[in-house]
């Protein structure tokens, strides 16, 4: 909407603010160890990082804080913890691009925003390029058109 902002406080969570004013609200506030919140290119969802206890999962919520989906979960098998890092959304909405650490070091995989169709993407290039990513709220990946 052009003057709505979406962002991570430790303190709090997942919040939105409007830019004309007023005070901030937050949508997510079960556990304030979030990072990366970024609004779906039509404004109606928002994917963000969550920190569960020794890694990062990514989830998804409607812009008003409703419906929040765990779109990446830990596989309760594994003898290792996987982290889902820097989710951005895909230019249609229907998908979300992140960094994933699952085979061992930093590659980038897209899953429907159900959390459905997980797939390694880019792998020519994390094969060339050595990615480091070090939890610092930092913007990684860009999907446009």
């Amino acid at each position: 909407d052009n003057h709505t902002v979406a962002y991570a406080d430790a303190g709090f969570g997942v919040l939105v603010v409007d830019t004309n004013g007023g005070a901030p609200t937050t949508l997510f506030g079960q556990n304030p160890a979030v990072q990366s919140p970024r609004f779906s290119p039509d404004g109606s969802k928002i994917v963000f990082m969550l920190r569960q206890h020794d890694h990062w999962e990514i989830n998804a919520m409607n812009a008003d804080g409703s419906n929040v989906v765990a779109v990446t979960q830990a596989n309760p098998l594994s003898f290792v913890a996987v982290n889902n890092v820097a989710p951005t959304w895909s230019p249609d909405g229907k998908q979300i691009l992140f960094l994933s650490d699952r085979n061992g070091k930093w590659e980038f995989f897209v899953v429907n925003v159900d959390g459905t169709g997980m797939q390694q993407v880019l792998k020519n290039v994390t094969d060339s390029i050595t990615i480091r990513y070090n939890s610092s709220n930092e913007r990684v990946i860009d999907w446009i058109k």
